[in-house]
């Protein structure tokens, strides 16, 4: 009897190596394509890292202060440029931009050019992110937004309490990155419509052109035009390389995605498949042995081994697979 029992353990122990090979096997073939374009995916970021790393990157001080997305140092930096004292011009070809206004030169030497003013209105504090102020000729108000949109009625409050001030011309301006609308429906006939990309990259080469004189303001002015260009660059470039090549073909661009949202649940079907043909092709190699099944206790170990209960006989054998 106990030579037929260790038969029966060793048939069972080939049985189990070849299914584990098969299973092995299997999951090898599932994933080598997945594995091919990983590689390929490492190989191209690899050549795209060295290329980047042989091309000289250009000293950039903004770059260095990490304020591309913070909407506050980028209007202390256009109110500290057209504070600039040297002349008063840059401030004169910022407002000709929008205005047709002419201010006088002892006009614009007593412009008062404010960022984060707190005003009240309807009796609620606001902060206005630029206020450029000449007198009781002008008065502007800059909305400033590169990364968030106009919330809580700002439009509609500032232009409102524009029209309460003492002031010949008076102008809203909303600055964003490509000259966005406003979100909330304000009026058009309300504001005007700025970006960084057209007007403020253009008052800058403007302004390039006659401060030679002062280095610092002008190697100023050239790296904050620097700045933003290579900001639109690398914009541009996204939108014009990478994301059309990403969907050349819906096919690459959907089974991508389709590996990626469902890699997890692929991967439990197979081990759970596999292991079941595998678990059902045990139970019926046992059955042809004489080996009746009593029980299966799974859940006895909390899931991480599956526990097969046979019967030969009088004898009671426990099956492990994990």
């Amino acid at each position: 009897m106990f030579p037929r029992l260790i038969i029966l353990g060793l048939n069972l122990i080939v049985v189990w190596g070849k299914h584990r090979n098969e299973m092995n096997n299997h999951r090898q073939e599932t994933n080598i394509n997945m594995i091919e374009y990983l590689e390929k995916l490492i190989n191209n970021v690899a050549i795209e890292l060295e290329v980047q790393s042989r091309t000289p990157q250009s000293f950039n001080i903004y770059d260095l202060c990490g304020i591309k997305h913070y909407e506050t140092k980028h209007s202390a930096i256009l109110a500290g440029l057209l504070r600039w004292h040297g002349s008063r011009k840059p401030l004169q070809n910022f407002i000709h931009i929008f205005s047709d206004i002419h201010l006088s030169e002892q006009e614009l030497k007593i412009a008062l050019i404010q960022t984060e003013r707190n005003v009240i209105i309807d009796g609620e504090e606001r902060r206005l992110d630029i206020l450029i102020k000449i007198g009781n000729s002008f008065l502007t108000i800059i909305e400033n937004k590169i990364y968030t949109d106009d919330h809580d009625q700002q439009l509609l409050a500032y232009s409102k309490w524009l029209d309460n001030q003492q002031a010949e011309h008076k102008y809203l301006i909303y600055l964003t990155l490509d000259g966005s609308p406003s979100i909330e429906g304000c009026p058009e006939n309300k504001y005007i419509r700025w970006s960084y990309r057209e007007e403020i990259i253009l008052w800058l080469k403007e302004c390039l052109a006659f401060t030679q004189f002062d280095l610092h303001y002008h190697f100023a002015l050239f790296q904050y035009q620097e700045f933003w260009e290579k900001w639109f660059m690398e914009t541009n470039e996204l939108n014009g390389k990478i994301i059309p090549l990403i969907t050349a073909t819906a096919t690459s661009f959907n089974s991508a995605k389709q590996i990626r949202d469902s890699f997890w649940e692929a991967r439990k079907y197979l081990i759970t498949k596999t292991l079941q043909e595998w678990q059902d092709k045990t139970l019926q190699k046992c059955q042809d042995k004489g080996l009746k099944l009593v029980s299966r206790a799974d859940a006895m170990t909390g899931g991480k081994y599956d526990q097969f209960f046979f019967r030969y006989n009088d004898y009671g054998y426990v099956l492990s697979i994990g």
